[in-house]
């Protein structure tokens, strides 16, 4: 077992978040550019099988690493609440069997700067902090973290507010997610400017 402050045990749980990134990422775009029709266009219809399958996968995940958070102690509250928002958001999902389309869409807008988040890590465990891999990881991190949580997931957000089919608890996870990611947004991008300016300690 990996106890508290254990690298290995850091490194391994990164690794298992990169690995429900990219395979989240992946799933959610077969179901919305193989199957179709894309999330916007199936807000709270009954799941399929993938997007079943996906969510208990995500469901997983998020238990997982809301029992490793709050275990290490090694995250702030606001990732704790967004895991508590996810898990609620999944639960509901497999329970009614709806809205699979809306969550793998906010799945795949939440996950796909993941791997770049834990790049950023590993090139600083690494000891290449302050090196142009270390300056590039932070700017493509933050280029598409701002963009898919300012930009492009509002525009679920209120399609899902639009529709009368989402159970009201996926509505509310929905607007959660979006005040978490814009509190995070702040912080994200208050960073990328002191990397654009070459400042020390930008890590």
């Amino acid at each position: 077992a990996c106890g508290k402050g254990d690298k290995s045990g850091e490194w391994a749980c990164r690794a298992v978040c990169v690995g429900h990134a990219l395979s989240a990422c992946a799933l959610s775009s077969v179901d919305n550019f193989y199957y179709g029709p894309m999330a916007y266009y199936r807000i709270g219809f009954p799941n399929t099988w993938l997007q079943t399958l996906t969510v208990q996968a995500s469901l997983g995940y998020f238990c997982f690493d809301f029992v490793w958070c709050s275990w290490t102690g090694g995250e702030t509250l606001s990732v704790l609440g967004h895991h508590l928002i996810s898990i609620a958001v999944c639960a509901t999902t497999l329970m009614l069997q709806a809205s699979g389309a809306e969550v793998l869409g906010t799945l795949f807008g939440a996950e796909i700067s993941n791997p770049l988040l834990q790049l950023r890590w590993f090139i600083v465990d690494s000891g290449l902090k302050g090196t142009r891999a270390h300056q590039w990881s932070e700017i493509a991190f933050a280029v598409v973290f701002l963009f898919c949580r300012l930009l492009w997931a509002p525009t679920l957000l209120v399609a899902t507010w639009r529709s009368e089919r989402p159970h009201m608890i996926i509505k509310l996870g929905a607007v959660g997610m979006q005040v978490v990611s814009a509190a995070w947004a702040y912080l994200v991008w208050r960073k990328l400017l002191r990397v654009l300016k070459g400042e020390k300690g930008a890590a």
